[in-house]
């Protein structure tokens, strides 16, 4: 069988490191943990059996788990979890609502989906690292080349920021590379409308993705799993 091949992050970090950490390390240990998962749905029944008892994984990441996996290591680790609900739905037929509660508690959204926790607990870790690393003090302005952050990972850590010299700091950083980031769109937008595409820097063509994964985050991290 073929080694996969983890799906793309939004865009790349670029030299000075534009992708947000915490991010990248959801990104990083959900993609270890489906990989390593779908070569153990491959060979082990067991794990397919779990598998299967879950009803697998929050939608967002089985299509993760598909752009990872081949057909037939999909078809492996799906066929007990379909197997699993066609003995629900056979025993939901005479259920009062029809089975409708019963299917919507048995869906593996966020906290029962494996990933959504991996990614959770990922996301903690890296919060935690990034604020033990803030200095004690305010600044004063100063400066500080701090991790990249995207808008909903700056949020969080700002609610968790030990004080406020350190909330100050965090805003101060972000605040710089976002106005960074919007003097490159600006001068890639003049160029290119100028018809001036020689003179586009390697910062201003790849403006748009910085900008995208700083409003949005990275593209293969679920929002609802992580803060």
């Amino acid at each position: 069988m073929s080694e996969p091949v983890p799906p793309p992050m939004a865009g790349p970090a670029g030299p000075e490191g534009w992708a947000c950490a915490v991010c990248g390390a959801q990104r990083r240990a959900v993609i270890d943990l489906l990989i390593q998962w779908q070569h153990a749905l491959t060979i082990s029944e067991a794990e397919r059996q779990t598998f299967g008892e879950s009803r697998g994984l929050c939608p967002f990441h089985m299509w993760l788990l598909r752009q990872i996996g081949d057909p037939l290591s999909l078809s492996k680790a799906l066929a007990p979890v379909v197997n699993a609900w066609v003995i629900q739905l056979r025993e939901m037929r005479d259920a009062p609502d029809h089975g409708a509660a019963s299917i919507r508690s048995a869906l593996p959204e966020q906290d029962a989906c494996r990933a959504c926790r991996t990614q959770r607990d990922a996301g903690a870790a890296a919060l935690a690292r990034l604020l033990a690393e803030l200095p004690p003090r305010d600044m004063g302005g100063e400066r500080r080349s701090g991790a990249a952050l995207c808008l909903r990972h700056l949020a969080a850590a700002l609610r968790s920021a030990p004080t406020r010299a350190a909330a100050r700091t965090l805003l101060t950083e972000q605040e710089a590379r976002l106005e960074e980031v919007a003097g490159q769109l600006s001068r890639y937008i003049e160029k290119r409308e100028a018809l001036r595409r020689d003179q586009i820097g390697e910062d201003e063509h790849e403006a748009w993705r910085r900008a995208l994964e700083a409003v949005a985050g990275a593209r293969i991290v679920g929002n609802g799993a992580g803060g």
